[in-house]
């Protein structure tokens, strides 16, 4: 939902890629089916898996009308899960969710200190979005603070490239100071 330009998948530079050229825009609506999706875990489950499950989805998870209840699903099975999100649908009701059924791990993969960088990593999209992911992250880590909960803990994800490299340091400052427990660095 932002087409970050360095994602493998969604990019809108990946368009010269010959290995995507099957991803198209009937690839971009696909989604699991719920029971393909509460089969898979029920299997995991029965195997006693001790490895979180990695809602990712190749995009956005929190598009997938179902992702809390998968969230959810999963923990009721006593199995741990992560989440990883660009932030921006990390609204009121989706924090609530993610808090009060325990999930393990959040990565919001940002890349972006700074509103021009953030306009120029996500094509499209007003640099302003920037202060929403920052806003969601801050009430998500209040309401932990005001619940008691210790999950999700938190992790700031930034893709290092030519675009951002430059702001490290104020990434990591900005991360701090919305609460992120965890910072991550990634070319």
């Amino acid at each position: 939902n932002v087409n970050c330009k360095y994602c493998w998948f969604h990019s809108p530079l990946s368009k010269n890629r010959k290995d995507i050229a099957d991803f198209g825009s009937e690839w971009r609506q696909e989604m699991v089916a719920w029971d393909t999706f509460a089969a898979l875990v029920d299997d995991l489950a029965e195997l006693d898996t001790t490895e979180d499950i990695l809602l990712s989805g190749k995009g956005e998870p929190l598009l997938h009308p179902r992702c809390l209840d998968m969230v959810e699903y999963i923990k009721a099975r006593g199995l741990g899960t992560t989440l990883f999100s660009n932030g921006v649908l990390v609204r009121d009701a989706a924090r609530r969710s993610l808090v009060e059924h325990g999930c393990d791990l959040l990565y919001v993969s940002l890349s972006s200190a700074s509103h021009g960088v953030y306009a120029d990593v996500h094509r499209g999209h007003d640099g302003a979005e920037l202060d929403e992911v920052l806003a969601n992250v801050r009430a998500l880590t209040a309401l932990k603070a005001e619940r008691g909960a210790a999950t999700p803990r938190v992790m700031m994800v930034d893709v290092l490239c030519a675009l951002n490299a430059h702001e490290a340091l104020d990434f990591y400052e900005q991360a701090r100071a919305v609460g992120a427990e965890h910072v991550r660095f990634q070319l």
